[in-house]
């Protein structure tokens, strides 16, 4: 009972995410771990930490899809590149300075990029960056790991196997308040 009320409230709260909408639509947010029907026309799956609605039942994604993810706030809606480091950064070195002075200087023992400043900008301010899969990290801190379409820098030469090879996989880390602290190519997960 306790869990259906819960389900009801983030139902009620993110329904602007969610919408009233004649095709399917789709949103996630961790509630608990069964399915419950609702509404004759929509239909709430939870599964691993996660809820589905599905409307219509199609359980295809739609206009709206990729929604902010509710349960972990401003994290999901943005990254803010900030310069330095912010009050809710995990750590001093943090922001667009640190980028600009670990991963983009290829004598560093870190992934470099080989686009531009201003590229990599671009790419994090993309609306399908700030909108892919959020995982929160032990630190507190968020991470993303994004396909940029296109060779955005080479791995870190110390990885086996894949070290100084070019990659187009970028690992973004924020803060809680959606701040930049660092973000770095990686090799394809």
């Amino acid at each position: 009972q306790k869990e259906l009320e819960r389900i009801r409230q983030f139902i009620d709260t993110y329904s602007p995410f969610i919408g009233n909408r004649l095709m399917p639509a789709y949103a996630t947010g961790v509630v608990g771990t069964r399915g419950v029907r609702l509404a004759e026309e929509q239909i709430y799956r939870i599964s691993g930490g996660k809820v589905s609605v599905g409307v219509g039942g199609t359980g295809k994604k739609a206009s709206g899809a990729g929604n902010p993810i509710p349960h972990i706030g401003v994290v999901q809606s943005r990254i803010n590149l900030a310069e330095g480091p912010t009050r809710f950064s995990p750590s001093k070195n943090a922001g667009m300075e640190h980028i600009r002075n670990r991963h983009f200087n290829p004598k560093k023992n870190a992934g470099f990029f080989t686009i531009s400043e201003n590229e990599l900008k671009k790419i994090l301010q993309l609306k399908s960056t700030i909108n892919s899969s959020v995982k929160k990290l032990e630190s507190g801190a968020y991470e993303r790991t994004i396909d940029a379409g296109k060779i955005v820098g080479n791995i870190k030469g110390s990885i086996p196997k894949v070290g100084g090879q070019p990659t187009q996989w970028i690992n973004i880390i924020t803060d809680k308040g959606g701040n930049i602290v660092t973000a770095y190519p990686v090799p394809k997960p």
